[in-house]
């Protein structure tokens, strides 16, 4: 997102989930506190997102994203004094039924695959199921062994569409998404000799 529109900024500094700043034209909050709110709203399909980190997910079956410049309150309320971060997923085919997959292997172990299908179930209604799992090895070990910067992601999503006429469309959404990884750790270059004589292992 920053590539094609280079008024958007979005770092973590802890973990991905966590310490997620937000800013438009550089503009954000102050801080990567978890407990702030960000300046710059994140809405899934509406629904406005709290915390800036969940936008770092993997996200599945998308229509757009839109990237809304400056103070948003009146279509997205009070939390989009800096902007609003709007983004939209496919909605269900009434249609035609369609199917859809997309395989990516990598180095590291990586493995991402993602599927997913939507159709008509009868007249006015119609379904969307998409689901995605990525997982890639770390490649940094810490000083305790354990691996950092590796990706072991899930996401389901189900959609139910209603169309009972022209003028009126209900769609009832629900998402599962699960992360367990660890993030970021510190390079070490050299030890103290503190380090090495076990000075501080008491600690």
């Amino acid at each position: 997102l920053s590539t094609v529109a280079t008024s958007f900024n979005m770092n973590s500094t802890q973990t991905e989930s966590q310490g997620t700043t937000l800013r438009v034209r550089g503009v954000g909050t102050t801080g990567n506190n978890i407990g702030l709110e960000s300046a710059v709203g994140v809405f899934l399909d509406g629904v406005y997102l709290s915390r800036p980190g969940v936008a770092l997910g993997d996200l599945l079956d998308l229509e757009s994203i839109e990237i809304l410049r400056g103070p948003q309150g009146t279509l997205f309320g009070r939390n989009t004094s800096a902007g609003a971060l709007n983004i939209r997923s496919e909605g269900p085919n009434f249609e035609e039924s369609e199917y859809f997959a997309n395989l990516t292997a990598g180095n590291h172990g990586l493995t991402n695959l993602q599927a997913g299908a939507s159709g008509p179930i009868s007249e006015g209604i119609a379904y969307r199921f998409s689901a995605a799992v990525r997982e890639q090895d770390g490649f940094l070990d810490s000083n305790t062994g354990a691996e950092s910067l590796n990706r072991d992601r899930y996401l389901l999503r189900g959609q139910l569409a209603f169309e009972p006429s022209d003028d009126l469309t209900i769609r009832i959404i629900g998402d599962y998404s699960d992360a367990d990884e660890n993030c970021c750790d510190a390079v070490v270059i050299s030890q103290g000799l503190g380090v090495s004589i076990g000075a501080y292992e008491a600690y």
